[in-house]
Order: structure tokens, then sequence, then C-alpha cells
């Protein structure tokens, strides 16, 4: 991994846990605690770093990070707590790798850490009201109540409804994309 080599071993660490710190931070920015789409979102974190792991996207020094970090499954509890510091720590990152490895392999880690998070945030439908009871129920009240609901949402979640996007996610998803920035020559 001749990249990787010229990064220190706490860089390394940085680089290597971030795509999965990404991917919580994004499943929690409108989360409560235990919801139904957490089981969803973590599929989706997973499917999308075995798409980078096995090069379906991305390049092979994103492959390279991907395999790394689905090789250290036994530390994603550890970084899963580690969640609060992710635009800076992406900012970081970008910088580290322009700085050691050129602006096109830090575009690309860009890339795919805003795929990343992307993937994760319209895993979940977070806009269909599901709870436990109104699945169970019958009736032609429920039925139209679910129609509704998935016909005319309210105007300000319309938008974020369409890409399946909640507008938390979208603003950290916003937050995400300046904090990784790359300034143009």
């Amino acid at each position: 991994m001749p990249d990787m080599e010229k990064f220190s071993e706490e860089e390394a660490v940085l680089l290597v846990s971030l795509p999965l710190r990404v991917g919580k931070w994004m499943s929690d920015a409108d989360d409560e605690e235990g919801g139904h789409d957490d089981e969803e979102e973590n599929e989706a974190l997973s499917e999308i770093l075995s798409q980078f792991a096995r090069m379906q996207i991305g390049t092979s020094f994103t492959q390279e990070i991907a395999k790394q970090v689905i090789d250290s499954k036994n530390l994603w509890p550890q970084w899963s707590g580690q969640i609060f510091t992710v635009t800076r720590d992406g900012s970081n990152a970008v910088r580290l790798i322009e700085s050691r490895l050129g602006k096109s392999k830090a575009k690309n880690y860009r890339l795919m850490i805003l795929k990343i998070a992307r993937h994760v945030a319209k895993a979940a439908d977070e806009f269909d009201d599901f709870s436990p009871e109104e699945e169970t129920a019958s009736g032609l009240g429920g039925f139209v109540k679910k129609v509704v609901g998935k016909v005319a949402p309210k105007t300000q979640r319309e938008q974020s409804h369409l890409a399946n996007i909640s507008p938390a996610e979208q603003a950290a998803l916003k937050e995400l994309d300046e904090a990784l920035a790359i300034e143009e020559e």
C-alpha cells in the first residue's frame, strides 16, 4: 500500500476511520436513538464501503482506503463514538492527502467521503411516518392517512422528500461539502 506509507500511523487512522465515521455521523444527523432507519443506514454504509473496496466505484486510492476500513471492522464500535469532529477531521484529511499525494487523490478521497454520506442519507425513508401501530391498523382511515401522507408532503419537506434526504441530512451534507472543499488553482 504505497500511498498509505506516506502517512504516520495516526494520520493513517484518521484517513481510514473517516469514511465509517462520516457514515455514522450522517446516520445520526436527524436520528432518534433506536429509530427504524438505523438498520437501513448501517446496511447502506457497509454496502457503499464494499463497493469502494471492490472498486466498483472510485479509484485505486479510495479502494485502498475502503479495504482498510473493512479490514478494521473490530475498530468500528470505537470509531462510531468519534463522530462529533468529522467535519474538522475531514478538512484535515483532505489537506493532508493533498500535501502528500496531490490534489487529484485529495479530490478522489473527498468524493468518496461525500458519496458515502449521500448514500447513507438516502438509505432510509425518514418521511414514511412509520409507526408499528399504523402498520397493523386496518380500515379505510389508516389507508387514506398513509396515501395522503405520501402524496401531499409538507411544503418545506417536499424537495427533501423527493430525494429521500431530510432537511437535517441536507444541512449535514452541506456542512460536510464545505468542510471538504478544495481550492481550485
